[in-house]
């Protein structure tokens, strides 16, 4: 019995360390630590922290569009490894306001999302990109009107991203392998 036990364990990490192997680069966004060194411009405060609002449950994020500078869009610096067939996935809260976006890379138009739920709900979406080796500029720009909360809680809440190589499958929504890198 406990073999058993003892190969399911080893399996489980086998599987945890091969799946977060995938990431390039990945930021914990809200956690200093984390965003140390990627060069974050326009990025609201952390949140709930500041506001105390609920944010779709989770423990910390930030909104691209806050009253800290006023801006629709946050920008991120981002290591793109070898920079073939790259994948870019993140985190986003879909809420109570229109929190529809557009996501450039280097300032080309990669990634268009348009909002459809009325409640807080976070969804894990991304794309695919060949780009040069090595760091480059990833921009959030929220799309939605801007709605009656926006001066208490800002809008369009990001809580990951992530860079690598067949880390997901291209689709907008819930990708059940993007999430162990998002624990």
């Amino acid at each position: 019995m406990k073999i058993r036990y003892c190969l399911h364990f080893a399996f489980l990490l086998i599987i945890c360390f091969a799946t977060t192997a995938l990431a390039v680069d990945h930021v914990d966004i809200g956690n200093p630590a984390s965003e140390s060194g990627h060069n974050m411009q326009s990025w609201g405060p952390i949140e709930p922290a500041t506001s105390s609002g609920s944010y779709g449950g989770i423990d910390h994020c930030r909104a691209t569009w806050s009253t800290l500078d006023g801006t629709t869009n946050a920008t991120i610096d981002l290591d793109f490894g070898d920079g073939m067939n790259v994948q870019v996935a993140f985190k986003h809260l879909e809420g109570l306001a229109d929190d529809s976006f557009k996501v450039y890379l280097d300032g080309v138009l990669q990634y268009t999302h348009n909002e459809t739920m009325t409640s807080e709900h976070w969804f894990d979406s991304g794309f695919s990109v060949s780009v040069t080796p090595g760091i480059h500029t990833l921009e959030f720009d929220a799309t939605g009107p801007q709605w009656s909360q926006w001066t208490a809680y800002g809008q369009l809440c990001i809580a990951e991203i992530s860079v690598g190589m067949s880390i997901v499958a291209d689709e907008a929504g819930t990708w059940g392998g993007v999430k162990s890198l998002f624990r």
